[in-house]
């Protein structure tokens, strides 16, 4: 398989089956020490994944004195795994991942929030419909397009709305696509019923006529997690406090991360627990 990045000439592309690796050739890397491996979340597109987390990676670089590499994984349980397994240093995780991946391996430790668009360090997930589709969630018929077993706004997320609503997800078609653009084009193209997206995606597609029907209350944010196997103390506590004092200005020079980062701790996700637990 091959895949296409528009990276900075300073980074050199290598790739197996399933993974995307981006070794950072930043001059002012430190040349003998071994690469910490980043991992993004799997919502969008691979280029688009990398592209925009690459400046985040050069950051983290200099945070460690060490090169990143952003290694692309298409399944959050891959991601799950490979962390587990110390081949991934840091990762980007929605809430429903990094609950999963702590339920396994309690060495996952949050290191600070990605902020959305508007501040918050939450976000909504969607279910969205094309234009012509259904008006209201009980006319719902047809299949539902979601991302991966493992997404918030999938299964989880939507199954939360249908909810609302006496219904379940097991009682619809469903098929998972992969990332959350995926979703969207596929629902815009008249292939699904629905999908379930985070709402900033179904914005994004807003101009295409893609079309939120409902949305679930707020989710615990995009979480950077680091790996207490494989990174010092000193390390990971470097890495917060250096993106929690990002100011303002140096943040947008970013784009994954470029509306800043908050605090984090583990209990902020108890609400995805409780969630798991009562269905």
């Amino acid at each position: 398989m091959v895949h296409i990045c528009t990276c900075p000439r300073w980074f050199k592309e290598f790739h197996d089956a399933n993974s995307l690796f981006i070794l950072d050739m930043h001059p002012g890397a430190v040349a003998r020490a071994a690469a910490i491996t980043y991992t993004p979340s799997p919502i969008e597109h691979i280029e688009t994944a990398v592209t925009s987390h690459a400046p985040l990676a050069d950051h983290l670089a200099k945070i460690l004195g060490r090169p990143v590499k952003i290694r692309y994984e298409q399944k959050h349980a891959d991601i799950i795994r490979l962390f587990r397994e110390g081949q991934i240093d840091l990762a980007q995780m929605g809430p429903l991942p990094y609950v999963k991946l702590r339920e396994q391996f309690h060495r996952a430790i949050p290191l600070a929030i990605f902020k959305e668009a508007d501040g918050r360090t939450s976000y909504n997930c969607a279910l969205v419909t094309a234009f012509d589709g259904p008006k209201r969630v009980g006319e719902l018929r047809g299949s539902i397009a979601l991302v991966q077993p493992l997404s918030t706004c999938g299964q989880l997320g939507i199954d939360y709305i249908l909810g609302r609503h006496g219904k379940g997800i097991g009682q619809f078609s469903h098929e998972y696509l992969g990332n959350q653009d995926n979703v969207a084009l596929a629902v815009i193209r008249g292939e699904y019923a629905a999908g379930g997206v985070k709402s900033s995606i179904a914005a994004k597609y807003a101009s295409l006529s893609l079309r939120i029907m409902e949305e679930t209350p707020p989710f615990p944010g995009l979480v950077l997690v680091g790996n207490g196997a494989t990174l010092s103390r000193e390390q990971l506590e470097a890495i917060r406090k250096a993106l929690l004092a990002l100011p303002p200005e140096s943040s947008k020079r970013f784009i994954a991360g470029k509306f800043g980062f908050a605090p984090v701790v583990d209990r902020d996700y108890q609400v995805i627990r409780d969630y798991l637990g009562a269905r």
